[in-house]
């Protein structure tokens, strides 16, 4: 029988796919549900750490698939659908972001900015600049 110490066990099921699917899913609904528990108006943010994957010997820094590149230790990149990576040497974190839109609203989002500003928005009919972005604040 195998013996594995507990990183590697984590490792394994982080590695898993339909594990992955499933915790990603389950964080996009609990910060759907935090956000409309705490207010109607505001945006919730996910937050996931991870242990980084071993960089080869001649890079410094974690492994970042949709890039497939390594970014190096205390920097952080904007990836995919507004998701934000930070490599530690120690952890690396996963941060995204989710909004609550209302009726008569419309989700508004910009990806060409990096995160948190490629975060949606809410963007209501009768309602100005001015007053939207203090509803989102």
């Amino acid at each position: 029988m195998e013996h594995l110490k507990n990183s590697d066990r984590f490792e394994r099921l982080l590695n898993n796919k339909m594990f992955s699917t499933i915790f990603i899913i389950t964080l996009i609904v609990g910060t759907t549900t935090a956000g409309v528990a705490i207010s109607r108006r505001s945006a919730g943010t996910s937050v996931v750490y991870v242990p980084p994957k071993s960089a080869p010997a001649d890079k410094d820094g974690c492994y970042i698939k949709e890039l497939n590149d390594y970014i190096p230790f205390g920097h952080n990149v904007t990836i995919g659908n507004c998701m934000q990576v930070t490599c530690e040497e120690t952890l690396m974190e996963f941060a995204t972001c989710g909004v609550f839109v209302r009726p008569n609203c419309v989700e508004v989002q910009d990806l060409s900015k990096p995160y948190p500003e490629c975060c949606p928005t809410e963007k209501c009919e009768g309602v100005d600049d001015d007053t939207e972005a203090s509803h989102n604040s």
